[in-house]
């Protein structure tokens, strides 16, 4: 073999070393909203989201700054510490280097949480279209979501006597309270124990507190709770624990719930 070959044989091989492997491993550091370093058979690689884009930390103007770092205070909300697994498209890597992937925590797309609570936008860079229509639903979700929040914040009602707003949650863990906030972003996972998530106060991955209630429990609620409760004003009354440093509720029964204020007509 001649020493061209050769080394265009080690660099078809170093092109394509991942396609074979189970891409996935625990995350090392959080740069940025959209960028992050993963240990892969015991290397770390920087890895670039697909499709997506988020504001840059180095930005001139505070306020995209401000953005950008909220931006990856949400991807570390959902990635710092834990393992993720790397789906590729057809380019593998970007000009930079970086390994470009769909990230996955569980059964949730980061890339599409980012742009699902509005602190990424759909960035289509082709041949990687594999999610883009993933991307735009997302990213008009979020923005209908933050028409309905923004009409719902105005309808702010006052707090029963006693009661806490979300964002006071940390400071009673352990005790049994009454929060009353805007239920800011809901889901219903349909895998493993099948729980619902209540976000109030802000959205996931953002959210001050969450309600938690167990599939087991589901079948209490005439009306699937992220349906019932999403965009509205509750009262929700229970023991305060944490999960990963995150305030929740874990509710049994509707019982537990009560609404305040319904949510506005997305009509």
């Amino acid at each position: 073999m001649t020493r061209l070959v050769f080394l265009i044989a080690v660099a078809v091989v170093a092109g394509t070393a991942f396609l074979g492997q189970d891409l996935s491993g625990p995350v090392v550091r959080v740069l940025d909203g959209d960028t992050i370093e993963v240990e892969l058979a015991g290397e770390r690689e920087r890895v670039r989201y697909i499709g997506i884009d988020t504001p840059e930390m180095g930005d001139e103007r505070p306020a995209i700054r401000a953005l950008a770092f909220e931006a990856r205070r949400a991807n570390a909300r959902l990635v710092e510490g834990r393992r993720v697994r790397l789906g590729l498209d057809v380019e593998k890597r970007d000009r930079y280097g970086r390994l470009l992937a769909y990230v996955w925590v569980g059964d949730t797309m980061v890339n599409e949480a980012l742009v699902r609570s509005g602190h990424a936008a759909p960035y289509t860079f082709p041949p990687n279209v594999a999610y883009v229509e993933r991307f735009v639903q997302a990213a008009r979700l979020a923005r209908a979501e933050a028409d309905v929040a923004d009409e719902a914040a105005a309808a702010r009602p006052d707090l029963p006597p006693g009661a806490i707003r979300a964002v006071e949650a940390s400071a009673h863990i352990g005790e049994t309270v009454t929060v009353c906030d805007f239920v800011a972003s809901a889901s219903h996972l349909r895998r493993g124990r099948r729980p619902t998530f209540l976000n109030l106060g802000r959205p996931f991955p953002e959210q001050d507190l969450t309600v938690l209630i167990w599939g087991a429990d589901r079948g209490r609620f005439q009306t699937p709770p992220e349906d019932e409760y999403r965009n509205a004003w509750i009262c929700v009354t229970g023991e305060i624990s944490t999960y990963r440093g995150q305030s929740q509720i874990v509710v049994r029964a509707p019982e537990a719930i009560r609404m305040l204020v319904e949510a506005p007509n997305p009509n």
